[in-house]
């Protein structure tokens, strides 16, 4: 996902999620197939992880989910969704990455196109 291939990264985050499952290739995928366009694959996956959070009983990623769903509504439009879901992220996310969806919560607020992206967990 790092080089903007987000083909190549859902069809990594598929295989891993098929062999070993896990809430990252989750994430992954739904952050993918958001980027590519996808908005009901992406809901879908940000749905199974959420269950692979939930499985594992690490909230570790509950932040990254939040903010995925986030996504996933500012692409339909759904402002006021989009910036309840930041809300409850932010509440949610480690003090090291609240800085990060104050600022998208802004930029959602002043109208400005915005780019959702996952964080990996050891920048907490």
């Amino acid at each position: 996902m790092m080089t903007g291939d987000y083909e190549v990264s859902a069809r990594c985050a598929e295989n891993a999620l098929s062999r070993v499952g896990g809430v990252l290739p989750a994430i992954v995928m739904a952050e993918s197939l958001s980027r590519l366009g996808d908005i009901e694959r992406a809901e879908e996956f940000a749905a199974v992880a959420g269950k692979e959070m939930m499985h594992e009983l690490d909230g570790a990623w509950i932040d990254e989910i939040l903010k995925i769903r986030a996504g996933i509504a500012y692409a339909r439009g759904c402002t006021d969704d989009c910036l309840n879901l930041l809300r409850e992220a932010w509440v949610a996310a480690p003090e090291v990455r609240r800085k990060n969806l104050t600022a998208l919560a802004g930029e959602v607020r002043a109208g400005r196109a915005v780019m959702f992206r996952i964080r990996r967990p050891c920048s907490s």
